[in-house]
């Protein structure tokens, strides 16, 4: 039987730590990232008011498609990160063609709401303030079921459940955890590495360059643990689309527990 090249799905939730995450997969030679093809893709089209529901037949998701082709044609693990959201809102008939032609393996990362949209929420608001996004788009971002959506994907399509807050307390950890997952070699010396503005910034990294300053000009992983009770929102709209939420983050949490056998 042929063994299909593997292609690794990453939906995630927002500020999520995804970045520095697909930073200590990018030491790894034997790895080529793809950062949020899809929501890039999607945000053009979003930017003209055009509301496309199918990319299927998109020239840049057929440009995607034939570069993932050309890296995995040498033997590299492709490792394509990308908003669960996005995934699940408007490219679903595209994963579908893509998993009768590559292995893909599916890892979620997410982090709980309430850090994951405060963190989110002032960022948003920020691009509104320059201009680079609109109000309506400033809502939309804030409003979104991010978690439900990523819940949705892995109810469907199962894989490796990762939480933020577990990466962010125990990175040596949970890395060696999900490089084994993908099929690599995990070495503690991947936790640390030059800064991204000497080793050089990708299209889809400078895109969002606003956002991440933190992870271009960092070294290392850097070990941290979240006070979510600290965490106070007044807004009671918001705190009821987080509790909802929540409620998905703990079932997620759960499976990981079950993955890990604690």
């Amino acid at each position: 039987m042929d063994i299909k090249p593997q292609l690794i799905f990453i939906p995630s939730t927002p500020r999520s730590l995804s970045t520095i995450f697909l930073r200590i997969f990018k030491n790894d030679p034997n790895v080529h990232i793809i950062n949020e093809g899809f929501t890039l893709i999607w945000i053009e089209y979003f930017l003209l008011n055009q509301n496309k529901t199918s990319f299927f037949d998109d020239p840049k998701v057929l440009k995607l498609e034939r570069e993932i082709e050309s890296i995995l044609n040498q033997k590299k693990t492709v490792i394509f990160k990308d908003m669960a959201w996005a995934i699940k809102c408007f490219f679903m008939d595209v994963i579908e063609s893509w998993e009768s032609k590559f292995n893909i393996k599916y890892m979620y990362l997410l982090r709980h709401p309430k850090p994951s949209w405060t963190s989110y929420k002032k960022l948003v608001d920020e691009e509104v303030e320059t201009g680079r996004f609109t109000p309506e788009m400033g809502k939309f971002y804030e409003s979104k079921d991010y978690i439900i959506k990523l819940w949705e994907l892995y109810i469907v399509r199962k894989g490796k459940v990762i939480i933020t807050e577990d990466l962010q307390e125990d990175p040596p950890k949970v890395f060696k955890e999900a490089f084994e997952f993908c099929g690599l070699i995990f070495r503690k010396e991947v936790l640390e590495y030059k800064p991204l503005i000497i080793t050089g910034i990708s299209k889809e990294e400078e895109a969002w360059i606003n956002w991440y300053g933190e992870c271009y000009n960092s070294t290392y992983f850097k070990t941290s643990k979240t006070d979510i009770k600290s965490i106070f929102i007044q807004d009671e709209e918001i705190l009821k689309m987080l509790k909802i939420q929540e409620g998905y983050y703990d079932k997620l949490v759960e499976i990981r527990r079950r993955q890990l056998n604690l």
